[in-house]
């Protein structure tokens, strides 16, 4: 990966290079190596996209089964695609330079205190290039059942977070009123 980020960052600062993420049931002992292990187990239902169990595609990454039966290249990692930021829930894993926007703290845990970053990538015309034959993975499938403990603690946080949408929104077209019309409307 570091090979690849040199060359893409170096000729496209604002540029984020995609890893998809999935989730692996809890019993599986081995994780997945490659995409030919994660190919099995996802046939399997052992594996998932993150979180499609718990709030359906907001994190899926298109073209999924062409990702995971393209060919693996043994030797050199390369962009499969560029991906368009379309959803507002969208939480892409990523690698970047360290010239990235800092981390929005206005926003409390639980409510798009990580996809806000995603968001200002996106008003600040940033690049989502997904990589071929990476991926991450963890154990624990998150489920619908995991819902009503994230809710409550949404419920506290929905003052705080009112308040920080509004700095933010005021902040992005403030200073990016030219990818306005381009990135989606944010959001809970």
């Amino acid at each position: 990966m570091s090979a690849l980020a040199r060359d893409q960052l170096a000729r496209n600062p604002k540029m984020a290079l995609v890893v998809r993420i999935f989730e692996i049931n809890e019993t599986i002992k081995k994780m997945p190596r490659n995409k030919s292990d994660l190919r099995k187990l996802f046939s399997k239902g052992m594996a998932v996209e993150f979180h499609a169990r718990y709030n359906g595609n907001a994190h899926a990454i298109p073209h999924l089964n062409q990702w995971l039966n393209k060919q693996e290249s043994k030797h050199q990692l390369a962009i499969d695609s560029f991906l368009k930021f379309s959803k507002r829930s969208w939480e892409p894993q990523f690698v970047s330079l360290n010239s990235i926007p800092f981390h929005d703290e206005n926003f409390p845990f639980s409510l798009r205190d990580n996809t806000v970053l995603r968001w200002e990538m996106c008003r600040q015309n940033y690049t989502f290039a997904l990589v071929n034959d990476l991926f991450m993975a963890h154990r624990k499938i998150k489920t619908a059942l995991d819902i009503p403990r994230a809710k409550k603690q949404q419920r506290r946080s929905l003052e705080q977070f009112n308040f920080a949408m509004k700095l933010f929104q005021h902040r992005m077209d403030q200073f990016y009123p030219e990818t306005k019309k381009i990135c989606p409307k944010f959001g809970a």
